[in-house]
């Protein structure tokens, strides 16, 4: 796969900011290097070296959007409440996806089946992760001296987080967008998950 584009590529960034608001307002099918390079005032020419071509595109929209999720999670502070704090992670998770939908859906709704990220694309999704995982080692440290899996839990969390939102996307419920109801998930996860570590199941 072609090298990402340097950070002050301005035609690089311009590509895939168009492929971003492509997939946004016409969706999957429209994502087409002319309809990108025309949408950034560019030849297709200049898609495939930058990018390789459709694929290189949407690996590196993987990317931004694996790396803005993990900024997202990182910018809440760490305090001496573990568990509030984990609640905040799941909130940053949660204005991710909301904000970024065209994001969302490559990374995490698999928007393009066909796409197979790249390793240096795994390794961003793995990092997003890592730092979900290490709030909720907080949580279980706090918790209990109990062992628990501390990557099944963290599985867990994000798989509550990635449903309700999902579902929030697709506008399936109108309550499902309700912050009482994402509070309800939350809250129901976390004390299954902390009755676990202090009753050592």
């Amino acid at each position: 796969m072609t090298p990402p584009p340097s950070a002050d590529d301005h035609v690089g960034s311009s590509l895939l900011r168009a492929a971003s608001e492509i997939l946004a307002s016409d969706g999957p099918s429209a994502l087409t290097v002319r309809n990108i390079a025309q949408r950034a005032g560019v030849s297709t020419i200049n898609v495939y070296s930058r990018y390789g071509g459709k694929d290189g595109i949407v690996d590196a929209l993987y990317v931004e959007g694996y790396e803005e999720l993990a900024r997202a999670i990182e910018s809440v502070p760490r305090t001496d409440d573990p568990e509030a704090d984990l609640r905040a992670c799941a909130e940053a998770y949660r204005r991710f996806a909301l904000e970024h939908p065209s994001h969302y859906s490559v990374c995490l709704e698999a928007a393009y089946p066909d796409h197979t990220p790249s390793d240096r694309a795994r390794g961003f999704a793995s990092g997003a992760f890592d730092r979900l995982a290490a709030r909720v080692a907080r949580c279980i440290e706090r918790w209990s001296p109990v062992s628990v899996d501390t990557l099944v839990a963290a599985t867990v969390i994000w798989a509550g987080l990635h449903g309700i939102v999902s579902l929030e996307l697709q506008g399936i419920a109108s309550t499902v967008g309700s912050p009482d109801t994402f509070d309800t998930m939350l809250s129901s996860m976390i004390d299954g998950l902390r009755s676990r570590t202090t009753d050592g199941a």
